[in-house]
């Protein structure tokens, strides 16, 4: 089966911050999410919107990403990608913004450059000293509830009604000013486009809810208490990553000759490694970029070629995800191309290539021949 999925920007307001639809996310997890993972996928991104094509592209597989708040919404991303897993295609849209990325448990996390590997590091601790000790705020380790949030929501309030349902304290960290309005609020005040995540437990969401402020947390050990504090900086770190569904295939002895100042091992298909966080980051990407899949399909044949989209794009841009998918070249005859900037709707599922171009030239006066390798638009 030939899979083209071409996301493109909308021009609707709601959808440009981020908004979710009203149904639900069927969020997967376990077996399913790791099989989800290492599927092959191809994406043609032409000038898509990050926030609105990025959540669309998650949520349509069931994987959950959130985004830092320091990451601009409105970056346009360019990308063609065959065949390639989900959290590449995650990397590959960090690497061109020097942003960095790392997967939390049933989520990805996507940031400023540097912080994941942070924030990965502080979450796992966290999940350490849950284990260990009995303070009462660390059950919420074991419980977990649905993430929604909804458009222009507060994070400041999320966390304070948090606090409130769960029957816990926040002390806010030390305010630089004493502005009146930031006196009982924890956090500085914001306004967040809609999130939906997979369900998480309390201690997760107030990670996710503190780390764009540079902020974190301490437990307080006998009592039912928070305290909010400065972003740890720390120089070197210990994170676990995986699972791999490849580890016994990825040569240790390799990794500890290009990282000899970590300390690597592996335990299962999972790789703990201790060194300075930088070079945590780098081991992250490398082992992500290690994992191979299996070529969803050959290059496809124009006759034998199904497609799978739904999408809002012009019709140019859909007539070059087209080309790229077949790996043919794209050529217009001389004329006045105005049709094909014009932005189309389309939600298509196993059609073939003539039932898709009948779909995109609908209501034009335009055809198509393919012949010797292209794919040439005609009146």
């Amino acid at each position: 089966m030939c899979l083209l999925c071409l996301l493109k920007c909308s021009l609707q307001a709601d959808r440009c911050w981020g908004q979710t639809s009203t149904e639900s996310v069927s969020w997967k997890s376990g077996a399913d999410l790791q099989r989800e993972l290492e599927h092959p996928i191809t994406v043609t991104w032409g000038g898509a919107t990050l926030r609105s094509e990025l959540t669309q592209f998650a949520n349509s597989r069931g994987i959950g990403v959130f985004i830092d708040r320091r990451i601009d919404p409105e970056t346009s991303i360019d990308l063609q990608i065959r065949d390639r897993t989900f959290e590449q295609i995650l990397w590959s849209v960090a690497d061109q913004n020097d942003w960095s990325v790392c997967r939390i448990d049933n989520l990805f996390y996507l940031g400023p450059a540097g912080v994941a590997p942070r924030f990965l590091a502080l979450w796992q601790q966290q999940k350490d000293q849950a284990r260990r000790t009995r303070s009462s705020f660390h059950r919420f380790g074991t419980k977990t509830e649905n993430v929604n949030w909804p458009f222009l929501s507060n994070p400041s309030a999320t966390l304070t009604d948090l606090a409130r349902r769960h029957r816990f304290e926040i002390i806010p960290p030390p305010k630089p000013t004493e502005r009146a309005d930031e006196l009982e609020s924890p956090l500085p005040h914001d306004l967040w486009p809609a999130i939906e995540l997979p369900p998480l437990t309390i201690d997760e969401q107030v990670g996710l809810l503190l780390v764009g402020f540079e902020l974190w947390y301490e437990v307080r050990a006998t009592k039912n208490t928070i305290e909010l504090i400065p972003f740890p900086i720390q120089d070197t770190a210990q994170i676990t990553l995986g699972p791999y569904s490849q580890a016994e295939q990825l040569s240790l002895r390799d990794l500890r000759t290009e990282f000899p100042d970590c300390s690597i091992r592996r335990e299962r298909n999972q790789f703990i490694i201790r060194g300075p966080v930088q070079r945590l980051g780098q081991i992250n990407r490398q082992l992500v970029e290690s994992v191979v899949t299996p070529p969803s399909n050959q290059p496809a044949k124009a006759g034998t070629a199904v497609f799978t989209l739904t999408t809002r794009a012009t019709r140019k841009d859909l007539l070059l995800a087209i080309a790229n998918d077949l790996q043919l070249q794209l050529r217009f005859a001389e004329g006045d191309w105005a049709e094909l900037e014009q932005i189309i709707e389309l939600a298509v599922e196993k059609v073939t290539l003539e039932e898709l171009l009948s779909d995109v030239f609908k209501g034009t006066s335009l055809n198509y021949q393919i012949r010797d390798g292209k794919l040439e638009i005609t009146r």
